[in-house]
């Protein structure tokens, strides 16, 4: 199974074993985080991806993050994994992002 640098739902860096989410067997995931997946599932299923780019924002902005690396993100998050998959823009996430 490929490893992922972030999230590829979020868009969370994935470069510490606690932020990584759990597949079904309890193991890390390769694809996403905490905040999105857990026991082999997502979060928050029925979450959009225009959901997912206000949820960013919010949080961003909570960590008083530049407007510039805002929208940076925000352009990001449809050419992840999780939004390029075909499925229906099902995504998880909880209040914690990035």
């Amino acid at each position: 199974m490929e490893a992922y640098n972030f999230c590829q739902s979020c868009g969370v860096p994935l470069d510490r074993e606690d932020i990584l989410g759990t597949e079904r067997d309890g193991s890390g995931s390769t694809k996403y985080c905490k905040y999105c997946y857990a026991e082999g599932a997502f979060i928050e299923p029925g979450m959009t991806l225009e959901q997912m780019k206000t949820r960013a924002r919010i949080q961003l902005e909570q960590r008083h993050m530049s407007e510039s690396v805002i929208q940076q993100v925000i352009l990001t998050l449809p050419m992840l994994g999780r939004w390029l998959s075909g499925q229906p823009h099902n995504s998880g996430f909880r209040t914690h992002i990035l």
